[in-house]
C-alpha cells in the first residue's frame, strides 16, 4: 500500500528517476571501464587501476563542491544544472571517442561528467526523501530498487552491443541523462529557483 503511495506522487517518482538513471549511468561506467581501457586504449592492469582512482577522486569532487552549493542553491535547481553539464560533457565525450581521440584527452573530458555525477546523485537521493518522512523506509527502498534494476538494463544494453568502446558506453550515458534532463525541469518551481 505504500509502495503504491509513492508510485502515484510526482514528488517521488520524478527524483526517484533521476537517482536511478544517475546510477545506471555510473554503473555502466563501472562495468564496461576495464574493457574500455585494458582492451580500447591499451592501458597496462596497473594504470587502468589509476586511472579508475582518479576518476573515482572526481566524483568525490564533485560531492565536495555539492557541499558548498547546496549552502547557496536549491537541490532541485543543482539537478538540472548538474544533468545539463552531464548532457554537453557526454555529447562531446561520445563524438571525441568515435573520432578516435588520444586516451589523454578521453580522460579529461570524461572527468567532467564524473564531477556532476557527484554533485548529482546526492541531491535526487535528498528530493526524493524530503517529501516522505513518515515513509522513508519505504521511498529509500523503492529507490533503491529502481537504482539496481536501472543499472541492470545498462548493463544488459552494453553486453548487447558486443565490446564496449568509450563511444558507445559515453553515448548510453548521454541518452539517460538526457532522459534525467527532461524529466528534471519539472522538478523546478519558482520557488525552487533560488
Amino acid at each position: 500500500q505504500v509502495y503504491l503511495g509513492l508510485l502515484r506522487r510526482r514528488a517521488f517518482l520524478v527524483p526517484a528517476s533521476l537517482a536511478a538513471l544517475s546510477s545506471a549511468a555510473l554503473l555502466g561506467y563501472v562495468g564496461s571501464s576495464s574493457l574500455i581501457f585494458i582492451d580500447q586504449y591499451g592501458a597496462s592492469p596497473q594504470a587502468f587501476a589509476l586511472i579508475f582512482m582518479v576518476m573515482a577522486g572526481f566524483f568525490v569532487l564533485g560531492g565536495q563542491i555539492n557541499m558548498r552549493l547546496v549552502q547557496r542553491y536549491s537541490a532541485r535547481r543543482i539537478v538540472v544544472v548538474a544533468l545539463a553539464v552531464e548532457v554537453a560533457s557526454l555529447t562531446v565525450l561520445t563524438v571525441l571517442a568515435a573520432r578516435g581521440a588520444p586516451l589523454g584527452l578521453v580522460l579529461v573530458v570524461l572527468a567532467v561528467p564524473k564531477v556532476g555525477l557527484g554533485a548529482l546523485l546526492p541531491n535526487a537521493v535528498a528530493e526524493t526523501m524530503r517529501p516522505f518522512p513518515g515513509s522513508a523506509g519505504s521511498a529509500s527502498a523503492l529507490m533503491g530498487t529502481a537504482q539496481m534494476g536501472g543499472a541492470a538494463l545498462v548493463a544488459v544494453a552494453l553486453a548487447r552491443l558486443g565490446t564496449p568502446t568509450m563511444a558507445t558506453t559515453a553515448a548510453i550515458m548521454m541518452g539517460l541523462m538526457a532522459i534525467g534532463l527532461a524529466l528534471s525541469v519539472t522538478m523546478l518551481r519558482p520557488a525552487d529557483s533560488r
